[in-house]
């Protein structure tokens, strides 16, 4: 399993050519033993895949495929909020300041122009802050 080969299918999954080995490493980083097992499948499948065809693929060899499926709708969803998801919900991971730490590289937060909830701070949004006029 190489980073570069996680970036790709990730790319792929989302549609996104954005992104980046960093994103893709952290993501990999988060991966349980039980969705090591789904990735290693799902690598072998990438691999065979036919060329320019990601869409399709997905939809012939992944999503008939219940558990694979829930693979990825968990790497969308850690990829969003910045924390480990599995079998379609938040996994209980690390400490405190660590799982905020990871919170905040979700993508979520910047495309809803928020913080995560529960992070100190006590506000959620731009509209939160005084007016600059």
């Amino acid at each position: 399993m190489t980073n570069d080969d996680f970036r790709m299918f990730l790319a792929a999954l989302l549609d996104d050519d954005q992104v980046s080995a960093g994103e893709a490493s952290t993501i990999e980083a988060l991966l349980s033993a039980a969705q090591r097992a789904h990735w290693q499948r799902a690598l072998l499948l990438w691999r065979c895949r036919p060329p320019g065809e990601a869409d399709a693929w997905f939809v012939a060899a992944i999503w008939p495929d219940r558990d694979l499926k829930q693979f990825c709708q968990d790497l969308i969803l850690t990829l969003l909020f910045g924390l480990p998801f599995e079998n379609g919900g938040p996994a209980p991971t690390g400490s405190l300041g660590e799982r905020a730490g990871r919170h905040f590289r979700g993508r979520f937060w910047g495309l809803a122009g928020g913080h995560p909830p529960g992070i100190p701070g006590g506000y959620y949004g731009h509209w939160a802050y005084p007016s600059e006029r």
